[in-house]
Parts: structure tokens; sequence; C-alpha cells
């Protein structure tokens, strides 16, 4: 039986569990991405958008303190999305950042909390820290997949995107689902909601980042040999994810307490701002932070509670600022 938390400066996500056990749609495709040698980029109020043959992309900086951006790419700036996200309310700020052309292979976006380097062969990102470590890359030498199609008479895209993962790291997340296992390394996984799985499109990495993939649409989460991919049914706007980085919040103390038998284990999160407490019984928990983080301030809910059932996996979020 295992409870399983995940702290981080951005919502975080409280794993519980007990032990482990075990409408047809006309699609017509229209056009995909294609390689030439144009490869154009121009700086924008809220980042960056570049053009490598017809596929366009656009990083986007959200909050104060621009840990947070937003990539799309579709084909020739064509989005077919006619609603606003129903996942994020907020709004790109103005950014502060420097464009330089590194070399003939590659553009280099700077901004205060994060450096993107820019394949110019592909558009393909990568995403480093200030200290020059790597946080998260599309995969070099690919571009996304995004091919136009037509669903019940409506435009969209099915869309692709590939990620290089790091030696040894782990991803969580991804809602509530009954597996024997919280690593999604080496998995395929169907994202539909089902009677049991209550899936969300947000994954957590043990290298101190998350991922929105803002696509309502059936969708599928790989990692294999050959990287880490997200793939979407009907993604109107295109290849639509957010990358959400901040500091690691190690050293931070969570209290469980069963709530029938009032036994209490406390542990301190370790790299990732992860804590893994096994064994639990099942029933009802309070999960409190006791111990925050210099420079962050807790949660305002700092008391939780959650519910191990036999079976099945709980959620909790608790976010530092």
């Amino acid at each position: 039986m295992t409870f399983r938390k995940k702290h981080v400066p951005m919502p975080g996500f409280v794993r519980m569990r007990t032990a482990a056990f075990l409408c047809a749609l006309a699609v017509l495709a229209a056009g995909t991405v294609s390689a030439d040698d144009a490869f154009e980029y121009k700086a924008t109020d809220a980042g960056l958008q570049i053009k490598a043959g017809n596929l366009t992309k656009n990083i986007e900086v959200y909050g104060d303190k621009g840990q947070t951006l937003r990539v799309t790419s579709n084909l020739n700036g064509v989005s077919h999305a006619k609603h606003p996200s129903i996942s994020v309310i907020a709004k790109p700020v103005k950014a502060d950042f420097t464009l330089k052309q590194d070399a003939a292979d590659s553009v280099t976006f700077t901004s205060p909390s994060i450096t993107v380097k820019v394949e110019k062969s592909t558009g393909a990102l990568t995403f480093t820290r200030p200290d020059g470590k790597v946080i998260l890359a599309e995969k070099s030498g690919v571009r996304p997949e995004i091919k136009e199609v037509t669903i019940s008479d409506a435009p969209t895209y099915e869309v692709k995107q590939t990620f290089t993962l790091q030696p040894g790291e782990a991803i969580y997340g991804l809602g509530q689902a009954i597996r024997p296992y919280l690593n999604y390394r080496g998995q395929e996984i169907l994202i539909v909601q089902a009677n049991i799985p209550a899936y969300t499109n947000v994954l957590t990495s043990s290298n101190d980042y998350g991922i929105l993939w803002d696509i309502c649409s059936q969708s599928v989460f790989k990692d294999d040999r050959n990287g880490m991919s997200i793939w979407s049914e009907s993604a109107p706007a295109g290849v639509d994810y957010y990358l959400m980085t901040g500091d690691n919040l190690d050293g931070v103390s969570i209290t469980i307490k069963c709530l029938e038998t009032g036994e209490t284990q406390t542990g301190v999160t370790g790299p990732g701002g992860v804590i893994e407490f096994t064994n639990l019984k099942p029933g009802g928990y309070e999960v409190r932070e006791t111990g925050g983080k210099v420079g962050y301030v807790m949660d305002v809910e700092a008391t939780k509670t959650a519910t191990v059932v036999t079976g099945e996996t709980s959620t909790v979020t608790f976010t530092n600022k």
C-alpha cells in the first residue's frame, strides 16, 4: 500500500493507493508537416515565434517569475480552435528575454528562469535552467507529427509530440487510475474517461517540472526507447502544452494521520519534492504540510484530507509560492 506526495512550487499531486493489482467519427486526412530549408524567427510581446517549413511554433511566457512556458505548434500558423482553453484562464505576460543565434543550426531564447534552444532544422526545443541543467527536450531531429483532418465536418489536427527524458527520470500524474505502478516510464496509457479511471492531462517529473497537455481529446501517453510521446486524436489548435517549472522543494515536512486510529507518520520530501509512505491501512487520512522551505509560503490550506481505498488512487494537491 503506497502513499505518494509530489510537492512542487506549482500545483503538486499527492497519490495514495493500497495494494496493487491489476462513438464513431469520420476522419479525412488533409495535410501534414513538411520539411524544407526555410527557417524564420521573431520576437513577440510574450515570447518567440518560429517557422520551420510549414511548421509554426509559438513560445509564450506565463507567470510573474516566467517559470511557465506555453508551446503551440500547427501548420502555417493556422489554428482551428474556436474557443479558449477550458483549463487555463491566465494570460501570457510581457516577457523579459534575449534572442541569440548561437550557430548555423540553432537559436537561443533566454528568460530569467528558462533558456530555450531552438533546433532550426526541425523546430525542436530544449529547455534548460539558468545553471545549464536540462529540464526537458523535444526529441532532436524530429518534427512534431501534425496532420490536418476533418472530424464531424469540422477541421482539426491530429497531433503527436515526442520528448527526450533524462536517464533515471520518473514520470507521475495523469490523474486517477487502477494500476500497479506510479511511475509511467516504459508504459502506454490510453487517456479516456471511464467509470473508474479519472484521467487528467497533467504529468509531473522527478526532474522538477510539470506538463499540462491542454488538449481535450482522446489521447495516448507512451514511453519507450523512442522517447516519451503524447498523441491526440483531435487538437484544433495543434500541439498545445504548458511546461511548468520551479525550484526543487526537497526538505519539506509532511505528516499523515489515520483518522480511524489516530496513528501518524512524518517524513521529509526528497529530490523532486517527493515523499512516499508505504503500507497504509485503507480509510481516511489527514495530510498536513508541517514544515515548509525558506523562501516559499506554504499552501493556505495546509491541512487536507484523502481516502485510501483498495485498488484506487486518490490525488491531493498542495501549492507553495
